[in-house]
């Protein structure tokens, strides 16, 4: 069975928790996982990988449906504007970078791959996203 993992990350998190505070920082990371929760299907899997980074595990997934699922993921969150509940009439709206990888190509390049070559690829994605200009999905490369 096919099996895609799409890792995301907030982009310019930092400057944000910065700039309105890590309550106004949370506040919106709760608002992008209530966002992307809605998009994902019952079997998906979303999980906070770390900071503001999140991870999706899409069974049943190939590269291509899990790059337009990224897709959507991200345009959903561009146009999500979170309200700031410390500052009154303060919205928010970010942009994440979503990188995708497919167990099913690291079984062409890999003897035995594993959980973490699929995250390792899928981390990369997602860095050649930010490196990129943000904002986007990244599934080769």
């Amino acid at each position: 069975m096919p099996l895609a993992l799409i890792m995301l990350d907030l982009d310019h998190f930092k400057q944000l928790n910065d700039a309105r505070g890590h309550l106004a920082g949370d506040q919106v990371l709760r608002a992008v996982s209530a966002q992307l929760l809605r998009m994902v299907r019952l079997e998906d899997i979303l999980a906070r990988y770390g900071g503001e980074e999140l991870v999706l595990v899409a069974p049943g997934s190939d590269i291509e449906e899990a790059a337009h699922l990224g897709e959507r993921l991200r345009a959903s969150v561009e146009r999500l504007s979170v309200q700031i509940d410390q500052v009154p009439g303060t919205r928010v709206k970010v942009t994440i970078s979503v990188g995708v990888a497919c167990l099913a190509e690291l079984e062409v390049d890999e003897a035995t791959p594993s959980a973490r070559d699929l995250v390792g690829r899928a981390d990369a994605r997602l860095y050649g996203a930010k490196k990129s200009g943000r904002n986007r999905v990244s599934s080769t490369g």
